[in-house]
């Protein structure tokens, strides 16, 4: 059986990303198993999915920064074995841009 299409399946997930949202530099989840580990992976890449195709409803218009964006793009969720870490991304207006020569 696959994972559901239901935002609403996802509040665990959803209540990860607050939290990661809320701290500093974001949160960090053990799991038992590897397996698991990825689970959770899988499920949080599919809120976002989610979230961004709701969003694409609530932000009709295409040059509206949140269509088919989601607040949670923000955090980088990754694994190192048992350990899931939601990591904050700065924010891109920190970033140098400069023009190739």
């Amino acid at each position: 059986m696959g994972m559901s299409n239901s935002i609403l399946a996802y509040e665990k997930e959803a209540d990860l990303f607050e939290q990661a949202l809320r701290s500093p530099k974001g949160i960090k989840v053990h799991k038992e198993s590897e397996s698991e580990a990825v689970y959770l992976i899988h499920r949080c890449n599919k809120f976002r999915a989610l979230d961004r195709k709701r969003n694409k409803t609530i932000y009709v218009e295409p040059a509206h920064e949140m269509h088919g964006a989601s607040v949670y793009d923000r955090i980088q969720v990754k694994r190192n074995g048992t350990i899931v870490k939601f990591e904050k991304l700065p924010p891109t207006e920190q970033a140098t841009v400069e023009e190739i020569e």
